[in-house]
């Protein structure tokens, strides 16, 4: 810096009455973050490093790739260049941290996740971090990645939609916790990997109330939902189990005409594969539980233990295990 103010720059110095150069000026901004040249020291006795570094380890933001969450733009392709951004670098194959600040991110297509990610938001509330699909046959993600994580998303939909919102074609595992579904979509949640494993915790999943609809649908792998609800509404079912398998309920409240369904191909050619519902409250239209066994080289076990109906008129009949 010479001395010379341009035009609206009010002259200034670091040092009471005397020029400052611009290096001082860039030192000493540096110094405030910790270090020089971009780079964080968190304490004098530790190990400057870049500042980039410092804050990918933290998250990556949606809106840094130019997402608005207005409820007017949509946001598809600002959101998925976050997502293959991440996935190019080491921190995706370590399980990059995708966050999405409160707001009404509006999307025309699918988001597709093809690295280990953990998409997180302010909250799984109508209100907070808010996905919202305007197309009436995509749904909200689908994913070949190994693992996925999610904690405080709302996924919507403008209106009725055939997709499925959560398709986890090819992930071997989801975390989701405070996640929560409209019933817009046909289907809330499907997997097909056989090595599959989905936990959710402290959510809602949910689909439209249609015969052919099903909150949550495992073909094939397995699947534990803790403190969760599960609704089909009075329609469609509530978990729908067709592939080999364990699949865990616990605390939960399902609804649907069935709650839960396992189709003859569930199972494997062992002596028993568990469905465990345990302490839920459960209304159906139908049946309670349906366990359709046709396959001789296929089991399963059924434990059902401390659960309670609730709703309004009684189902057709609680078991139906032909």
């Amino acid at each position: 810096y010479n001395g010379t103010v341009l035009s609206g720059v009010t002259k200034g110095s670091t040092a009471a009455g005397g020029r400052t150069s611009l290096d001082a000026i860039l030192t000493n901004i540096f110094l405030t973050l910790g270090g020089k040249d971009a780079k964080l020291r968190a304490a004098t006795t530790a190990t400057e490093r870049l500042l980039k570094d410092h804050l990918f380890e933290i998250h990556v933001s949606v809106k840094d790739w130019g997402a608005k969450g207005d409820n007017a733009t949509d946001d598809l392709a600002a959101i998925q260049a976050c997502f293959d951004y991440v996935a190019s670098t080491t921190y995706g194959a370590r399980g990059g941290a995708v966050f999405f600040p409160a707001g009404i991110y509006r999307i025309s297509g699918t988001l597709s996740i093809g690295a280990r990610l953990k998409l997180y938001g302010a909250g799984g509330r109508e209100q907070e971090s808010v996905i919202r699909s305007t197309s009436t046959t995509d749904g909200i993600f689908t994913a070949t990645a190994q693992t996925t994580e999610m904690d405080g998303l709302y996924l919507d939909a403008t209106a009725t939609n055939s997709g499925t919102c959560i398709d986890m074609t090819g992930v071997t595992t989801l975390y989701a916790h405070d996640v929560s579904m409209s019933t817009h979509f046909a289907k809330g949640y499907q997997q097909d990997n056989a090595s599959a494993l989905a936990e959710f915790r402290d959510c809602t999943v949910a689909c439209t109330s249609d015969a052919a609809g099903s909150a949550l649908r495992v073909r094939a792998g397995n699947v534990r939902a803790m403190s969760c609800s599960v609704s089909g509404g009075s329609a469609a079912l509530g978990v729908e189990l067709d592939g080999a398998g364990t699949a865990i309920f616990i605390g939960c409240s399902i609804f649907g005409d069935r709650c839960v369904k396992a189709l003859s191909s569930f199972g494997s050619a062992i002596a028993a594969n568990p469905i465990i519902v345990v302490g839920c409250l459960l209304a159906a239209t139908t049946y309670v539980f349906e366990i359709l066994q046709t396959d001789s080289t296929k089991a399963n076990l059924l434990i059902d233990i401390g659960n309670a109906l609730t709703g309004g008129a009684p189902p057709t009949a609680t078991y139906n295990i032909p």
